[in-house]
């Protein structure tokens, strides 16, 4: 039974991290993202198209989608009513749950296997998993966002520190090689699903936040 709750679990953060907050939140304004401004349905096109309150929403929004499972495993496990069966040398995977919903929203079940690029949820993902690498990821994503104002590059470099320092903190001194495992695996993903922003960044034809006080690409 325990292993059928896992499983449903699974399945039920794919379905979260599938819902596309972006195109809900547009439509309720009269926008479709999937066809305005870049046609991402994240965080960064969203503020461009539908203002920086909607733009927040949304990036609450995916954020949560990591969170929220992982954060119910955790209460469940807290008042002794279910426990996590996936434990490997002592790691709680934790860190599957928020695998799946990064899963749903790059190939949502609702939006016929597309979707976004998993910053934000992989980042709720990092908050709840590995709460100071996502201190060290928000950090660089300022930095890099105020020097450059390429969102791409803020992206890709929080997604590499986010990555390194899992590795160092949690997996090399923690022991938690598995979790980081699958964390690496979203972060290639991420990589992945940015390479056309690499493709323009290498062009010059990459908008930039800081030259043109806009997000047309991102």
């Amino acid at each position: 039974m325990k292993y059928v709750i896992f499983v449903l679990l699974v399945l039920i953060s794919y379905v979260l991290g599938s819902i596309p907050f972006g195109v809900i939140i547009g439509r309720s304004k009269g926008k479709d993202l999937t066809k305005e401004g870049s046609g991402n349905i994240g965080t960064t096109n969203a503020t461009r198209v539908l203002g920086i309150v909607s733009g927040i929403c949304v990036g609450i929004c995916d954020i949560l989608k990591g969170t929220i499972i992982i954060i119910l495993v955790h209460i469940l496990e807290h008042y002794n009513v279910w426990y996590n069966p996936i434990i490997v040398d002592g790691e709680s995977l934790y860190v599957i749950y928020g695998f799946a919903a990064v899963i749903g929203h790059c190939y949502s079940c609702f939006l016929n296997k597309k979707g976004g690029k998993a910053v934000a949820t992989s980042f709720g993902v990092l908050l709840v998993c590995f709460p100071w690498s996502s201190l060290g990821a928000a950090i660089i994503f300022g930095i890099t966002l105020a020097l450059w104002g390429y969102v791409s590059v803020s992206s890709t470099s929080a997604t590499l520190t986010g990555l390194i320092m899992s590795w160092i903190i949690y997996g090399i001194n923690d022991g938690n090689y598995i979790s980081c495992i699958f964390l690496t695996l979203m972060a290639i993903l991420i990589v992945i699903k940015h390479k056309e922003n690499y493709k323009r960044l290498v062009e010059g034809t990459e908008s930039c936040f800081k030259k043109n006080k806009g997000l047309h690409h991102v």
